[in-house]
């Protein structure tokens, strides 16, 4: 502390306390001001700089933190640190003393010289838990007692590039199939640039991936966008020599990044440029100028057809690497060799969802958060056992381990067992087993469970849950995907198909400037209505229920009722699946976590077929035989102005249809609904 300083100290009173004098930093002359400065040049102070003492109230260092978001207690702080940061603290105030977290006064010679004042370095240490490219990874912070999931920070390092990663825009449906049918016609295929990576891009990514996750590490933050917020800065990993390396020279001389060359060269670089030199003279990683092996570092970013995948590696175990979390049960994988990526959702179980709109629910947070840190960037081993129009079902371990992660949620009460994706599992009884563990123990999202008493049989067969099976007798015909059915005890169901779309049967009554697209889906519902009319009608059947939609509440509108839906079975063969093949019908589009038909696979499967066959509904438009239907029981109300064409056309054809069945005798035709005579 200077003599001036001193004696301004004994000039102030002890009540007033109005703090210490603080000393002036001026950044070095050679440093351009851009750049942070790890030294500190003291001024003398001017009479300027005294008399700002007595105004100004008394002052700390700032945080070291940049991002306040980011602070941690495991982050070291430069502010008790030698005097050779950028910004030292000269005296401590008393802790009796408020003190605003303002900025030291600067001389005016050092306004002058310097009008920006140069950042402070941010130094930290943490874990990696997230490698996004060759350059670039996220580091998270683990303190003691840590309460909910840990901060984390993205850092990409100074001073180099690596390849980069291809990515793939989502396009519209009606677009992608315009360039597959250009495809076809040129019968070349057309190379989009977003749909490969850089050479070498995957190959970079892997190395440090493989080098620093899950490693301690230790970083200097150096520069910080103002547009982007993406923060730069020096990494530096322990190695197995009990030596801490910076990643960005370790990356450099393994020939996985470039150097980025500046006009002012610092040592720190014209070693990178060092490294880089014998890198490219080895021929190593991205320097590797054999033409095919450039090619085949590319990964080709093209879409994955989920059905012709899960045929090829069905009950197979696959590996592959965990390249997103998006909750504690939903994934997005990559499968190796083939380095196809695919979003996977883990069999028979759900952790709470994260409604970012809606907020999170209880333990939604701390599920993904369990799950990142044991999976996110690890190799893994899959058991595909499911799959639907874009997403895969499957079991997952870590690589080199026999423990199901499904069960691990399950115990520690992050997750709940589902019964429609459980029963495609070999491990049902396992994860059963732990879901019960977990709620005897009452772990988190069964803190407040209780016991339900066991239930009759009486009041089980009441109960719809999945799997519950009626037998029965059909004696009506719905629709095309749903039919009526009278058990041995006279009780009716109403069964709905589970997991298809029939086509619409439109308006009752067909007008004749009905367009043709509306003519063919009437023809196309009839159709599918005669198909499991001539299947079912007065067969016995056997129904097992998938699941059961909940009321739909509707604007304006009485709700929808809740409906159960079941897949039915004549002998073996499941009714839906044959309306799909025919094309009298299109497999259902489920969210993630939706229940589904058991068979849901094979209606998939099915669809393809009919695709390709271009059967039914899959057939040009101008191929299908117009059939003319018309309900004449229909009632409508002659006060409704867009019911009354439909009325005095059902008057005349009801008149036309009276006229024909007098000329013409006796008459062939189909009885909507079949009463039992006999059991």
């Amino acid at each position: 502390m200077s003599e001036s300083t001193k004696k301004q100290d004994k000039g102030t009173t002890k009540k007033k306390n109005e703090g210490a004098p603080k000393a002036t930093t001026a950044a070095p002359k050679n440093e351009p001001t851009t750049t942070p400065s790890t030294t500190t040049t003291k001024a003398a102070p001017s009479k300027e700089a005294k008399a700002n003492v007595k105004k100004d109230a008394p002052v700390t260092a700032p945080s070291t933190n940049n991002d306040s978001n980011n602070n941690n207690a495991t982050a070291p702080t430069t502010t008790t640190a030698a005097p050779t940061t950028s910004a030292s603290v000269v005296s401590t105030p008393p802790s009796s003393v408020a003190t605003p977290a303002t900025s030291a006064p600067t001389t005016v010679d050092a306004k002058k010289k310097e009008p920006k004042q140069a950042p402070q370095r941010d130094k930290g240490r943490g874990l990696v838990k997230y490698v996004q490219s060759g350059d670039t990874l996220t580091v998270i912070h683990l303190e003691r007692n840590q309460q909910g999931p840990p901060t984390e920070r993205e850092i990409t390092l100074s001073n180099i590039n690596a390849p980069k990663l291809g990515r793939r825009k989502p396009k519209k449906k009606d677009d992608q199939k315009e360039k597959e049918k250009e495809q076809e016609s040129e019968g070349t295929e057309q190379k989009d640039k977003r749909d490969e990576d850089e050479p070498f891009a995957w190959a970079s990514k892997e190395f440090l991936r493989k080098l620093a996750i899950n490693q301690p590490v230790t970083y200097t933050i150096e520069y910080k966008d103002p547009k982007s917020g993406k923060e730069y800065g020096v990494v530096f990993i322990q190695t197995e020599k009990n030596k801490e390396e910076n990643l960005a020279r370790l990356i450099v001389k393994n020939g996985w990044a470039k150097v980025r060359r500046g006009k002012d060269i610092k040592p720190d670089v014209d070693d990178l440029i060092q490294d880089e030199e014998e890198a490219s003279k080895a021929g190593k990683g991205i320097h590797n100028k054999d033409k095919d092996a450039i090619e085949q570092s590319k990964r080709k970013l093209k879409q994955v057809d989920p059905t012709v995948l899960f045929n090829q590696f069905k009950g197979k175990p696959q590996q592959a690497i965990v390249e997103q979390v998006l909750s504690g049960s939903t994934l997005r994988i990559t499968l190796v060799p083939s380095l196809q990526t695919v979003q996977l959702f883990l069999s028979g179980v759900e952790c709470p969802s994260l409604e970012y709109n809606k907020g999170y629910k209880p333990y939604s947070r701390e599920a993904k958060f369990f799950t990142e840190h044991h999976l996110l960037n690890r190799d893994i081993t899959v058991m595909l056992e499911g799959v639907d129009k874009y997403n895969f079902y499957g079991t997952v371990s870590i690589a080199g381990s026999t423990n199901i992660f499904s069960e691990e949620l399950l115990k520690n009460g992050l997750a709940e067992y589902v019964e429609w994706s459980g029963q495609r599992t070999a491990f049902a009884d396992k994860l059963k087993a732990a879901e019960k563990e977990a709620q005897a123990a009452k772990k988190r999202i069964w803190a407040n469970y209780v016991e339900t008493k066991p239930l009759s049989r009486q009041e089980e067969k009441k109960q719809l849950k999945p799997g519950k099976e009626i037998f029965g007798r059909v004696v009506k015909i719905i629709n095309g995907g749903a039919v009526k059915v009278v058990d041995a005890n006279d009780r009716e169901y109403d069964v709905y198909f589970s997991s298809i779309k029939i086509p619409r049967q439109g308006n009752t009554v067909q007008l004749d400037d009905e367009k043709r697209q509306e003519a063919v889906e009437r023809t196309l519902a009839w159709e599918s209505k005669e198909y499991t009319r001539k299947r079912l009608i007065a067969q016995k059947v056997r129904c097992v229920l998938d699941y059961v939609r909940p009321e739909v509440p509707r604007q304006d509108q009485e709700p929808l009722p809740e409906r159960p839906f079941y897949s039915v079975y004549l002998d073996k063969n499941n009714i839906a699946v044959e309306l799909v093949e025919h094309g009298l019908a299109e497999a259902q589009q489920h969210r993630g976590t939706e229940p589904r038909s058991r068979d849901y696979e094979f209606i998939l499967f099915a669809e393809q077929r009919a695709k390709k066959a271009e059967k039914g509904k899959w057939a040009p438009q101008d191929k299908v035989s117009i059939l003319r239907i018309s309900d004449l029981t229909a009632k409508l109300n002659p006060n409704k102005p867009t019911e009354q064409a439909k009325l005095t056309q059902l008057t005349n054809l009801r008149t036309k249809l009276y006229a024909s069945m007098k000329r013409g005798g006796r008459q062939r035709g189909i009885v909507e609904t079949y009463s039992l005579l006999a059991k």
